[in-house]
């Protein structure tokens, strides 16, 4: 069995490769569901709107995260999401319908491989999906920003700093990872703050000693 980097690299030389500046849509509701997508450099979100246009982010992707492989095993004929860039990003992309003809055809041997790898990778983020809605269910605002931090905390473009770890996020961000008005986010972080549990600095957020996972959690 090839290593996922293996797979990687054979499926990539089949792919289009493209650069995208900061905040530009990627995918928006209603564009055809007909294309894989690689996050070969960057950071995107991942979008929905209520019925009153109210944005929620469902997620954030880096660097070594598909988009699209859930369109890998069913026929999705439309997005429902709309996906942007955060920072400069490059991104690699093949049509599923071509992804099916290497399948059968020049990769054939690897094409239980592939699916595996694409299942692992839809298997994390239903596991994610599965928590962030126990969150909404079993935790309070702030206890919601607080694991949204921690998450973010562990995210490749956070940076160690003497305190803990930075993240750069604003508070509308955090509003629409955790599922409040930006209002509120911004009371929950003033609280937060005056525990002493994160420092804000402009448009990012030191959380205090994130190396320990559930310190935060606990603390609220």
């Amino acid at each position: 069995m090839l290593k996922d980097e293996d797979l990687l690299e054979l499926l990539l030389a089949q792919c289009q490769q493209g650069d995208y500046a900061p905040r530009c849509d990627v995918i928006r509701p209603g564009d055809p569901s007909d294309t894989l997508y690689y996050v070969v450099e960057g950071s995107l979100s991942v979008q929905v709107r209520d019925d009153s246009g109210q944005a929620f982010v469902l997620a954030y992707l880096h660097q070594g995260d598909f988009l699209g492989e859930l369109g890998v095993f069913l026929d999705t004929p439309v997005r429902n999401v709309h996906v942007k860039t955060r920072t400069e990003s490059k991104l690699a992309k093949i049509q599923y319908a071509r992804l099916q003809e290497l399948l059968q055809g020049e990769l054939a041997s690897r094409r239980a491989d592939y699916l595996r790898m694409f299942g692992e990778h839809l298997a994390r983020r239903l596991m994610q999906a599965e928590r962030k809605t126990g969150d909404l269910a079993l935790l309070d605002v702030t206890g919601r920003i607080a694991r949204v931090l921690l998450d973010l905390a562990e995210q490749p473009d956070a940076y160690t700093h003497a305190e803990g770890v930075r993240v750069n996020v604003t508070r509308t961000e955090i509003a629409r990872l955790s599922a409040c008005s930006r209002e509120m986010a911004g009371r929950c972080l003033r609280d937060l703050e005056a525990r002493q549990l994160i420092v804000s600095e402009g448009r990012s957020i030191i959380v205090k000693g994130a190396g320990k996972a559930t310190a935060l959690l606990e603390d609220v």
